[in-house]
This record gives C-alpha cells, sequence and structure tokens, in this order.
C-alpha cells in the first residue's frame, strides 16, 4: 500500500523527497520490498552517516531514503533532520510505537519516537501513518496518533470525543470484527469461547511464589502498612513480575534491599526521621516499566529496551 502510494505521488510529481521510518528489524524488508516490486531504490541511512560536516538528510542522493525510527529518534539524527529542508512525504510504520500519554496531573509525557514524529509533521507535507494496531485500548495513545495528523482539528482529547457524527465519518471509519463479512455474507471472524488454562509451576517456582507471598503479607505488615488494599496491590505487583521472569523478580527485590538498607543508614545516621522512615515503607515496590508500558511502546536506547535495562540486563 505504501509502495503504491509513493509511486503514484512520484509519477503525478506531487513529492520529490520521501523518508520512511520503520522498525530496526523491518528497514532491510522495506528497502527490498520497494526496490523488486516497485522499483523504487532507497538508501538506507544510519547514525554512522552523519559526521560534523555531512548531513545525510541534506544529500539529493538521499531523497529516497530508509531509516530506523530509534535512529531518527536520537538526539544527533534528530537535530540533523531538523536542520535539513524537510521530506516531502514521511511514511511512520508500525505507528503506534509512536507513543504519548498524559499523566494523573494531565501533563504529558512524549516518547522519543513520538518527539521526532511530531516535528517532522510540523515540517513536513505529508505525513502517513501505517499500522495494524492502533489502537490499543487506551484512549491517549489514539488521540497523540490523530494529533500528529490534524494538530488544529484535534487539539484536545474532547475535541476528539466531541466531534459530530458527520464529520467523524470524514475522519474515523470503525469496524468491529463482528461486522466483517465475506461477499456471500458468511462471517469472516466465527464466534470465538474462552476459558481459563491453568498454568503449572515447577516445585522450585511454586517455593518462589510462595515465599514472595508471604513476604508481602508478614513484612509489609510489619513495616505498619495498615492499608490493605495497597498490601494486596504490592503484592499483585511482585507475583506479577515473577511470572514476567525470575530475573525480573530478583532485580525487584534486589532494588528493595537496597533501598531499605539505604534508608536504614540514614535513621541510623540521623539523616532520616521514625516518621519519615514509615512513610518510606508505606510506598509500594518501585514502579516497573511493563506496568507503564506494552513492549511496543518500550523505548530501545542504544539496542536495549526499556524493560532489559531496568532489569540490568
Amino acid at each position: 500500500m505504501a509502495g503504491l502510494t509513493i509511486r503514484e505521488m512520484l509519477l503525478r510529481r506531487q513529492v520529490q523527497r520521501v523518508l520512511i521510518a520503520a522498525p530496526a528489524g523491518l528497514v532491510g524488508n522495506w528497502e527490498a520490498e520497494l526496490r523488486r516490486l516497485f522499483g523504487l531504490r532507497f538508501r538506507i541511512l544510519s547514525s554512522g552517516d552523519l559526521t560534523e560536516t555531512y548531513n545525510p538528510f541534506d544529500d539529493p542522493r538521499n531523497n529516497l531514503a530508509i531509516v530506523s525510527v530509534d535512529t531518527l529518534a536520537r538526539e544527533r539524527m534528530y537535530t540533523a533532520y531538523e536542520a535539513a529542508p524537510p521530506y516531502d512525504l514521511v511514511v511512520f510504520d508500525e505507528a503506534h510505537k509512536l507513543s504519548a500519554w498524559r499523566e494523573t496531573d494531565l501533563s504529558v509525557r512524549k516518547s522519543l519516537r513520538y518527539r521526532a514524529a511530531e516535528m517532522i509533521a510540523r515540517q513536513g507535507r505529508h505525513l502517513l501513518l501505517m499500522t495494524a494496531t492502533p489502537h490499543m485500548g487506551r484512549d491517549d495513545p489514539y488521540y497523540f496518533l490523530w494529533r500528529l495528523l490534524e494538530p488544529e482539528l484535534f487539539s484536545t482529547p474532547s475535541a476528539l470525543r466531541k466531534l459530530p457524527r458527520s464529520q467523524r465519518q470524514r475522519y474515523i471509519l470503525r469496524r468491529m470484527k463482528e461486522e466483517m463479512i465475506r461477499f456471500d455474507g458468511t462471517p469472516i471472524y466465527p464466534p470465538r469461547s474462552s476459558k481459563t488454562v491453568a498454568y503449572p509451576l515447577s516445585p522450585p517456582e511454586w517455593e518462589l511464589y510462595e515465599r514472595v507471598t508471604v513476604y508481602c503479607q508478614t513484612h509489609y505488615d510489619r513495616a505498619k502498612l495498615r492499608n490493605r488494599s495497597a498490601a494486596g496491590l504490592a503484592m499483585s505487583i511482585l507475583q506479577r513480575r515473577l511470572a514476567s521472569s525470575t530475573l525480573s523478580m530478583l532485580r525487584s527485590l534486589q532494588r528493595r534491599e537496597q533501598k531499605l538498607a539505604e534508608a536504614l543508614r540514614d535513621l541510623e545516621s540521623g539523616l532520616l526521621s521514625r516518621e519519615e522512615w514509615e512513610a518510606r515503607q508505606r510506598a509500594l515496590p518501585d514502579e516497573d516499566v511493563r506496568d507503564q508500558k506494552t513492549a511496543d511502546e518500550e523505548e530501545i536506547i542504544e539496542g536495549v529496551e526499556e524493560s532489559e535495562r531496568q532489569d540490568g540486563r
């Protein structure tokens, strides 16, 4: 679909410079498919191409280019793109990875990928977002994707929600799976039933699970955590991390041990009052990126995802 669009726009002379930003693992596929199916010669750009005297985005030979979205989001490449003439068309593959969200205090947090896309949307003429996962169950990420395309029309989340039905149909076409049918009228997606399947734990895994549960039930109470719902939440967080991996569980307990040791030293040295000590013990386990983001939304820094970096891998 992207190739047909690009080829048509080139033939009509509507664009001359086209940039494709894709996940690192798909960059080679994009180059090969565009060359094989459409005869389009795209050059792959990397951070190694950028020097103090050479900006790859400012080179006419790179009018048709492909770059990894995480490479584009790095500060040096981001600055280089900003300083070069804008591309006429920029295509983002797996656009749901351009994540942004609102915090509880209504402040907006933007991933490095989203920040790069926002800058390109401001500069460029045409922006194409492609994804098979546009809605991940939360309204904010969906809204921020729309804002890249229509920043003035959708200036606030409420503007998108309150859009009149007659106007909404110009921008949003929603098809539920249950509505999808073949030409003969039969449903594409037949009814599905679900059931819970037990996941057996090995004896060492079960023993670890039990010990983690006992730890939460016992030590959080000893730390004067009187809020039973908060204690239950702390236990569920640690149990979920255990289900993720034993290494994730180990890192969580190690971080808690380190915080307790630091707080105890501060208490003994007089840097921390008894009230401050008890307040610290009421805190839940450290925030885990897995509790905040999906794997698609995690940033990749120097080839390492956020959860891996947090686990110390």
